[in-house]
């Protein structure tokens, strides 16, 4: 099959320009090759460098090299996702958790993969020579020997969870503090992916969770812009200056040659075997590639080139299977820039990403323009953002006052309310006195209340006794009358009453 995929590294010093391509033959493996003849030396010290690292860093942690000739090397091919990609994967499916778990992986491998060559770090003669003299990084935790390249696209996780490094471009046999290693692999990674990172987390946030303070980022910036000048390479500088929020120009200092890859995927995960490369002759042109029988897709990937620059894209679309043309248009993008269907990029990994719905296609197409300067067009689409921003700012401004002014007035409220609480406060302790001696007038009253009711109790239990006893006599009174009554009906009682007054007659 041959190479499937290159990546070339001219923006640097001619020392350093080399190309790493991926091939597959017989078997898959990845070659660094020198693009000058001024940088035959580099690739040889990348050869050496695995022999350096070899005994400071766990077994099988290093890709081995296959072999070296003037001006090559060929490594081994590794299976894997890259941290950088794993990462990316779980932003773009807003899994916060596994982002800080990926972190957590990248800083442990690193404070681990070297045990018994680490040291504090101290301002050694060699690394002041390179980086200057840095006090304050003093005592922080270091490798004896530093790779500084272990940025999160040069980690890979295996199947079975196993990290190895795949790239030792750069290595000083000094101390380097870990600390450094970690900015420059976090501040590379999140410029490359702005777009998707800056509304999801912040750069600050991911320094501070991986141990990174404010107080030693100076010395960082300072470190790696002395390692930039070194190297000839803008990347490290863009990065910083997003970092600083400063202004970056941009321009092409030589005629540039494009080429472009396209990922496809069902699941979001890319690789290279699902991809396909297109040399870029013409600076308009539209790009077609055969999708039938590639399987489902639901997310594509367009890398328009290697490295900086701008592009617009007319028209992107997709063709099924029954010929129905899918017009689609971008999910997400690491462009620094974006207006008009422009595109511009200051990093050196372009990369726009599309999600379609997920079934086959014949093909997609991508009607493109390269552009090596900016054209009046463009020109006109940054001034009317621009302007927009500035009203959006005026309005934001106004709205500011007008909450300020809300805000006085609320304060004020609130002393009003705050004075009338602390009168009422005053109020409520005379009624709370008010209230204490009302409560014991009630208890007096309340004793008295229970002194009567055990009055009335004994009252009531008099008059019971008496109502017996009136119900008694009643009852006597009534047998009495009765006895009276049947006395005087009798016979004899009768008789005893005529003789009665017959004797009394004749007394008169």
């Amino acid at each position: 099959m041959g190479t499937i995929y290159s990546k070339y590294s001219r923006e640097r010093a001619p020392e350093y320009q080399i190309k790493t391509s991926i091939h597959q033959d017989e078997f898959m493996y990845v070659s660094k090759t020198a693009l000058t003849d001024q940088a035959v030396d580099h690739i040889k010290r990348i050869y050496s460098n695995y022999e350096i690292l070899k005994p400071v860093y766990h077994p099988n942690k290093l890709a081995k090299p296959l072999s070296y000739e003037l001006g090559s090397v060929l490594f081994e091919y590794l299976e894997g996702k890259s941290l950088d990609q794993l990462v990316l994967e779980a932003v773009i499916n807003k899994e916060r958790k596994l982002v800080y778990e990926i972190l957590d992986v990248f800083s442990n491998f690193l404070e681990t993969v070297a045990e018994g060559y680490y040291c504090e770090f101290n301002n050694t003669p060699e690394f002041i020579s390179v980086f200057g003299k840095k006090v304050k990084l003093e005592g922080l935790n270091s490798f004896t020997i530093a790779n500084i390249d272990l940025n999160l696209d040069n980690i890979l996780m295996d199947n079975d969870n196993q990290l190895s490094i795949i790239d030792y471009e750069w290595v000083y046999p000094f101390p380097i503090p870990l600390n450094f290693i970690k900015f420059r692999a976090i501040n590379s990674f999140y410029y490359s992916h702005y777009a998707s990172l800056q509304n999801f987390i912040h750069v600050e946030d991911i320094f501070s969770y991986v141990g990174v303070s404010k107080e030693e980022i100076p010395d960082y910036i300072d470190m790696a812009n002395k390692f930039a000048d070194i190297v000839g390479t803008e990347k490290e500088l863009l990065s910083l200056q997003k970092y600083l929020k400063k202004a970056i120009p941009f321009k092409f200092t030589e005629s540039v040659e494009y080429r472009a890859q396209l990922f496809i995927s069902s699941n979001q995960e890319f690789s290279e075997d699902k991809s396909f490369s297109f040399e870029i002759k013409e600076p308009e042109q539209t790009i077609v590639c055969d999708l039938f029988q590639k399987g489902q897709i639901s997310c594509v990937r367009f890398d328009p080139m290697e490295g900086r620059g701008i592009i617009r894209i007319g028209e992107a679309r997709l063709i099924d299977l029954e010929d129905n043309i899918v017009q689609i248009s971008e999910f997400s993008s690491n462009a620094d820039w974006i207006g008009g269907g422009y595109y511009v990029f200051l990093d050196s990994d372009p990369q726009i990403y599309y999600q379609v719905e997920n079934k086959e296609y014949k093909r997609i197409e991508f009607s493109t323009v390269y552009i090596e300067e900016f054209p009046e067009g463009l020109m006109k689409e940054v001034l009317k953002k621009s302007n927009s921003l500035q009203n959006e700012i005026l309005i934001n401004q106004r709205n500011i006052s007008s909450q300020e002014e809300k805000i006085s007035e609320l304060v004020v409220e609130k002393n009003e309310l705050l004075d009338t609480l602390n009168e009422m406060g005053l109020n409520l302790s005379i009624v709370k006195e008010n209230l204490s001696d009302k409560v014991e007038e009630i208890n007096v009253l309340n004793h008295k209340l229970d002194s009567s009711n055990q009055e009335i109790s004994s009252l009531h239990q008099e008059i019971h006794g008496l109502q017996r006893q009136m119900q008694e006599l009643t009852f006597l009174l009534t047998s009495r009358e009765q006895t009276i009554n049947d006395m005087t009906s009798t016979r004899w009682w009768k008789i005893r009453l005529f003789c009665k007054r017959i004797f009394r007659k004749n007394v008169d």
